[in-house]
């Protein structure tokens, strides 16, 4: 099987195994070397065959770790969310919401 028809080729358009050019080429970024040596938890992990130097990418390796990034649509995420207590305008209308629901309640 050539490399161009290996499925992973064909699929994606990078071969099954990526350098540091293709990986470049695939991430958008220029400096993958200085990146490895600074900022390796920016980068999937390499692999680095006996007796070579150069790190390789396996490309499927590559796009699940780029899956766990995934920004989730706007439309999903909740707007508007607190963190902390409630404010106090909030306790009110709780504690207003909760009498009229005992009042409806025990005027029955």
């Amino acid at each position: 099987m050539s490399e161009l028809s290996h499925p992973l080729y064909v699929q994606n358009g990078f071969p099954p195994i990526l350098g540091t050019d293709e990986l470049s080429l695939l991430l958008k970024r220029k400096n993958i070397n200085n990146d490895r040596c600074n900022r390796p938890h920016t980068l999937p992990v390499a692999c680095i065959p006996p007796d070579t130097q150069k790190p390789l990418w396996i490309t499927e390796d590559v796009i699940n770790w780029l899956r766990q990034y995934e920004e989730t649509p706007k439309h999903l995420r909740q707007l508007n969310v607190r963190i902390g207590a409630p404010t106090k305008a909030e306790q009110i209308a709780k504690r207003k919401a909760v009498e009229a629901i005992n009042n409806s309640i025990l005027s029955k």
